[in-house]
């Protein structure tokens, strides 16, 4: 689990994030980003109803990113408020997938340090 200053928890946030001009989809997910005023990253994950209607399902997939994006952020540009956001076709992927498409991802928006 991110520590609590790394995670977006305001709605408010999340409609920031939304407005945000830097967008990225690869498979089941979408990421959304928008510059921050801070020195540090912050994310926040949308595992709907829509994925699975089943709770232990969604929190499994939102575990799963979590857990990559925790092993992700050392590699990431600071400044920028992320939200990643699953489809439906996500519960069918294992985490070597999901860490694929995760990278993919932060590459084609140009987060990844070199």
């Amino acid at each position: 689990m991110l520590p609590k200053k790394h995670r977006l928890s305001l709605r408010g946030d999340f409609h920031a994030v939304f407005q945000g001009r830097i967008k990225a989809r690869s498979g089941p997910f979408r990421i959304m980003c928008n510059e921050n005023n801070l020195t540090y990253n912050r994310f926040g994950f949308v595992v709907s109803l829509v994925v699975s209607k089943k709770a232990v399902i969604r929190n499994k997939i939102r575990r799963r990113l979590y857990a990559i994006v925790q092993h992700i952020f050392p590699t990431l540009l600071s400044g920028y408020d992320c939200v990643v956001w699953a489809y439906p076709e996500a519960t069918e992927l294992g985490y070597q997938e999901i860490e694929g498409h995760m990278r993919q991802m932060f590459e084609r928006i140009r987060m990844l340090k070199l």
